[in-house]
């Protein structure tokens, strides 16, 4: 029977609380790296307020909507996949899986298939549906809406360098389309609440809460969404085409006067 001597026994030991140490070290070095680096996709985003965040740019969301209000209460699901800040689909589906409408956008040119009536529309800049809080939003701006931003784009470089100043914590003023003004209060550089004033009046706010957005209007209608799935769009978007039995005579999920 072989005999170590206890000199050797002595070395491998040391050699092994060595060893142990150095994993230790090693272990906690890596630990520490891991919680001083910012989580991926969690970095602050250097796009302004009012812009389509850029990693949210390729990618398809599911929102569970619901509303409340004077046209009763419901609730709803909406796909948005987002190809480029001006080109991206819309479309909603009801509890059970029936599809309500779907929107086709292209820089400032839209089609909107009303499925339940039956009936396309082209529209035109803008798009406005029957009892949404928010009763007239440009095509453009849906996304960001949905997303957690301000649903506008200010239209003179004076009014973008102000806004571009406010990226930590405080709030800023963004003028809208005539007579509106967009009053904003951010944390971090981004929008936790924003309220729209039409001609000094409150038309409509929103306001974010738990990872659920809240809009709401003077009529006493509210829209809550919270996004449930986030992924890469894999495909490019193809174009949506109305059916062959679609009126083309109006819209019944549009207000009047944004269809042509």
């Amino acid at each position: 029977m072989p005999i170590r001597s206890s000199a050797s026994s002595a070395s491998c030991h040391a050699a092994s609380r060595s060893a142990g140490r150095a994993s230790l070290t090693l272990l906690l070095g890596l630990l520490c790296a891991c919680t001083s680096a910012p989580p991926r996709g969690l970095a602050p985003e250097k796009a302004p307020a009012w812009e389509v965040p850029p990693s949210a740019i390729g990618t398809q969301h599911l929102f569970r909507m619901s509303y409340s209000g004077p046209r009763g209460d419901g609730s709803f699901r909406l796909a948005l996949k987002l190809q480029s800040a001006e080109r991206y689909q819309a479309s909603a589906a009801d509890p059970l899986g029936r599809a309500l409408w779907s929107l086709d956008v292209d820089g400032g040119h839209g089609l909107f298939l009303d499925h339940r009536a039956r009936a396309a529309c082209a529209l035109e800049g803008a798009l406005s549906l029957v009892g949404a809080p928010l009763d007239r939003i440009e095509l453009a701006d849906l996304p960001k809406l949905l997303l957690g931003r301000v649903p506008v784009r200010p239209p003179s470089r004076s009014d973008e360098t102000a806004g571009a100043g406010g990226k930590g914590n405080g709030g800023i003023e963004l003028a809208g389309a005539a007579g509106e003004i967009w009053r904003v209060r951010l944390s971090q550089g981004l929008p936790v609440r924003w309220t729209l004033l039409r001609s000094g009046a409150r038309a409509a706010w929103w306001t974010i809460e738990k990872g659920e957005s809240i809009l709401s209007d003077r009529t006493g209608g509210q829209l809550r969404w919270r996004s449930s799935v986030a992924e890469p769009l894999s495909v490019p978007l193809t174009p949506l085409e109305a059916p062959a039995d679609y009126s083309k005579q109006g819209c019944a999920a549009l207000a009047l006067g944004e269809v042509r």
